[in-house]
């Protein structure tokens, strides 16, 4: 299979190479591709991208990279989200640390912006919480929705709306006597138009995944306004705690221990689901507080706009010309 990927990819990429003739490429993704990139094109100038998930695939597929992805150290420059990124990227791909730049990653805050009031929450006095992405066992959407219900007994006033795509497994749960079902809604996925409208109407953005190249989602979150409960991921935290510091609005939950990156050990998980509804409690009790911080929050995140990433990325080109 990997075979006929890679034929049809070299045959695009030839004849790329004859028809545009480019003066400088950026690549997505430390991956196969990139791989191929660097071959096809030697004497061009190649900027790899790395969004964090390319070192998931190495290290959960090892083979793989030693065999077909291999060393990209040919790559001029290497973006990447966080400096927790760069000893894995050394050690994935061969690279060479002094070519890697941490640039984090951006938002379009022409979408993500915070509303003056959230007249939903005040009519129906509820809290809500909202989580947007992949329903999978790695983003620990069981686990939230299990934080969710043990606040639910002590806070009825509190609301989850989760957007995304829902297999039969999390469906049967959400049916079940297990759930306060009457509490939980499910939505389907969302554009990203759609979801930061629905940011705005809700109070607390959870982020209760194993693993994220960054966590984007945190950061749009924070920009439209509401308060955060994000499990304590290196590459998140290291961007926003230099401009954000500490703040009551964002609850860090600790992790539970990690096997193949995401997979928490079971004995675990009853220790961290009480993290998570503790830190969810908290920040339902604060958002009963009216305050002007979460504006302050929203202007603060405005470093991670596409402009400002944009600019860097120009200067980086300019210097490779």
């Amino acid at each position: 299979m990997i075979g006929c990927w890679e034929r049809n990819f070299c045959q695009e990429l030839i004849r790329i190479k004859e028809e545009y003739d480019p003066d400088i490429i950026i690549s997505h993704h430390l991956w196969v591709l990139t791989r191929m990139v660097l071959e096809i094109f030697p004497d061009i100038p190649i900027i790899g991208i790395s969004h964090g998930t390319d070192i998931r695939q190495a290290r959960q597929n090892p083979d793989i990279a030693k065999n077909a992805v291999g060393s990209l150290r040919g790559l001029d420059r290497v973006l990447s989200l966080s400096d927790s990124h760069i000893p894995d990227l050394v050690e994935c791909f061969d690279l060479l640390p002094e070519k890697i730049l941490v640039t984090g990653g951006a938002f379009d805050n022409k979408i993500f912006y915070p509303s003056a009031e959230r007249p939903d929450t005040l009519k129906e006095d509820f809290i809500k919480f909202l989580y947007a992405g992949k329903m999978s066992h790695a983003k620990g959407v069981y686990e939230l929705i299990a934080a969710f219900s043990a606040l639910y007994k002590k806070d009825p006033a509190v609301r989850l709306d989760l957007v995304g795509t829902a297999e039969a497994e999390l469906k049967a749960l959400l049916n079940s006597d297990a759930v306060p079902a009457q509490a939980i809604r499910l939505f389907d996925v969302e554009s990203q138009k759609e979801l930061a409208s629905h940011l705005r109407r809700s109070d607390v953005f959870v982020l209760a995944s194993y693993y994220e190249g960054l966590g984007l989602i945190a950061i749009e979150a924070l920009a439209s306004g509401v308060a955060l409960v994000t499990n304590d991921l290196p590459a998140l935290s290291q961007q926003l705690l230099p401009h954000v510091g500490s703040t009551e609005l964002i609850s860090w939950v600790e992790l539970p221990r990690l096997r193949n990156l995401d997979e928490p050990y079971v004995e675990d998980v009853p220790a961290y689901v009480a993290r998570l509804s503790a830190a969810m409690e908290e920040q339902a009790l604060r958002a009963r507080q009216v305050d002007g911080e979460k504006e302050n929050l929203a202007q603060a995140v405005q470093v991670f706009s596409w402009e400002s990433l944009a600019s860097k990325l120009v200067q980086i080109i300019k210097d490779l010309s």
